[in-house]
């Protein structure tokens, strides 16, 4: 794995991560409503065909339909005139294949994954069937002023159910007329909300809600700092008995940071899932005669598993470990909770997780844009793949609203203090 990450270089980056907020960069130099060629477009279109066709891959999916997409789609494609109207009748096609990880990422978007600093509602959302949810509402921003809150649905944007990020788009300044279900009420009321320039940097943070009981929050694993959380690791250890990884509203990020932490968690080389490519379900084919459908069977046929990495001299969490998940939570932090609890026992708590765990790669191509596409599918240690699947909590529990109590903190809590008093009597 780690030598795949130095091959790649800058080029395209494996990540286990889904897009995590309704955003463009803040001074891009190429606008998302800037004028797109035909030819521009036609370069895009090649580039995405030929990657998709020889490049991508997910058990049981053929990408070769791709092809077919856009013959049927020819006049939506010419119609778009910008980024990103482009981009969004392109991810309205990726959204036939029914797969996390595969999105196509406006010039502006691309730019705005590099500087983590956008313009836009200032939120992270999870897609669901009313439309978006919103699962973390950034300090100063926009929708902050407007009043959101978290667990809000987005249901119309113009007069159309919201598919995505493109919806979204506009300079910064400007406002985008929305109308929202507000999730105390279930009333659905009109927003004007101003786009405005925010950071998407979002430090992990150690926090005690009761002296022996650390909350250890990690936002992403995109801009995950390994020494900031090797020190709250140390901190907690010793001194706290339970462990609580607060992963709501994480939608992933780098393989690495996802590997860096469960070096913390997890006993040395422990075992938390297997990657799947399309190399090793052949060589499982050819070997075993088995059917390549077979997932559970090819996981353990597979020699690409995934653990943790910890350096000699690296810290180590000794204590009980217990996980906080919700719809926000995403690819390498669904892989991390699986691990939690399959690994570590642990409990986890709160609302389903997204169901979207793919290894991909985001891949430059024509005009500025950028392609993001599987190559990997991923099963737990105890053979359940994630995808479509997510992690359910054993100890369901709403994310709070801002004020409000953290029932989730409060359920992880009553769940260790009784396991703990068992263990006494036991």
């Amino acid at each position: 794995m780690k030598a795949m990450l130095k091959t790649l270089g800058l080029a395209a980056l494996l990540v286990f991560a889904v897009s995590p907020a309704l955003a463009q960069p803040s001074g891009s130099t190429r606008k998302d409503t800037a004028t797109l060629t035909t030819e521009d477009k036609q370069k895009v279109l090649d580039d995405m065909s030929r990657i998709l066709t020889t490049r991508a891959y997910v058990p049981g999916y053929d990408f070769t339909k791709w092809d077919e997409y856009i013959t049927k789609q020819k006049a939506e494609i010419d119609a778009a005139k910008t980024p990103g109207e482009f981009a969004a009748v392109i991810n309205k096609g990726f959204a036939t294949f029914g797969l996390s990880h595969i999105t196509l990422a406006t010039p502006e978007a691309s730019q705005a994954m590099r500087e983590r600093k956008m313009v836009g509602l200032g939120v992270r959302i999870a897609t669901i069937e009313e439309g978006v949810r919103l699962e973390y509402i950034f300090e100063n921003s926009g929708a902050a002023e407007a009043g959101l809150e978290v667990g809000d649905i987005i249901v119309e944007v113009g007069g159309q159910k919201p598919r995505g990020r493109e919806a979204f788009i506009g300079d910064e300044g400007t406002k985008v007329d929305i109308k929202v279900k507000r999730a105390r009420t279930g009333e659905v009321k009109p927003f004007s909300v101003t786009r405005k320039s925010f950071s998407t940097v979002l430090p992990e943070t150690l926090a005690w809600p009761e002296k022996d009981v650390a909350v250890l929050t990690v936002p992403d694993f995109m801009t995950y700092n390994t020494s900031r959380v090797d020190g709250f690791i140390k901190e907690a250890n010793g001194k706290a008995k339970l462990l609580i990884v607060d992963l709501r509203g994480n939608g992933g990020g780098r393989v690495l940071f996802l590997q860096h932490l469960a070096g913390r968690l997890f006993p040395k080389g422990a075992v938390m899932g297997t990657f799947i490519n399309k190399a090793t379900v052949q060589r499982f084919v050819e070997e075993k005669k088995g059917s390549e459908k077979d997932l559970k069977a090819i996981a353990e046929f597979s020699k690409d598993k995934v653990t943790g990495i910890r350096g000699e001299g690296s810290p180590m969490f000794s204590g009980q470990v217990a996980c906080l998940v919700n719809g926000g939570s995403g690819s390498a932090s669904e892989i991390m909770a699986a691990g939690i609890r399959e690994i570590s026992g642990g409990v986890i708590v709160g609302t389903k997780s997204a169901g979207a765990v793919l290894a991909s790669l985001m891949q430059p191509i024509s005009n500025g844009f950028l392609l993001q596409y599987p190559f990997q599918d991923y099963v737990t240690l105890k053979g359940l793949r994630l995808e479509g699947n997510g992690v359910a909590p054993d100890i369901e529990a709403e994310t709070p609203r801002p004020g409000e109590p953290d029932k989730g903190v409060t359920a992880a809590i009553d769940w260790f203090r009784k396991k703990d008093t068992a263990a006494k009597k036991g």
